[in-house]
């Protein structure tokens, strides 16, 4: 497994504060409750999109990507997160 530098620990650290703030937001009960709690989802969403793509980005650096074909001799390449299905 590949070791994560500084740099990124940090902005995971940032994304993460920004996600727990937008979900406390979100959930406020408040006088102007519609448009806080408004801007509360918005963060929380984009956090969370942003979480995503940075963890998906350190698990594609880990994999190799490459798969062997044993029926053709080539190698594939293939997506992480789909696994080849062999047929018999």
């Amino acid at each position: 497994m590949q070791q994560m530098n500084r740099r990124e620990k940090l902005w995971i650290g940032i994304k993460a504060f920004f996600w727990v703030a937008g979900l406390l937001i979100s959930g406020s009960d408040n006088d102007v409750m519609p448009w806080v709690n408004g801007i509360g989802l918005l963060l929380f969403a984009a956090a969370s999109l942003l979480l995503a793509r940075q963890t998906v980005q350190l698990t594609s650096k880990t994999r190799t990507g490459f798969c062997f074909n044993g029926k053709s001799g080539k190698k594939e390449n293939y997506s992480p997160f789909v696994h080849p299905v062999r047929v018999l």
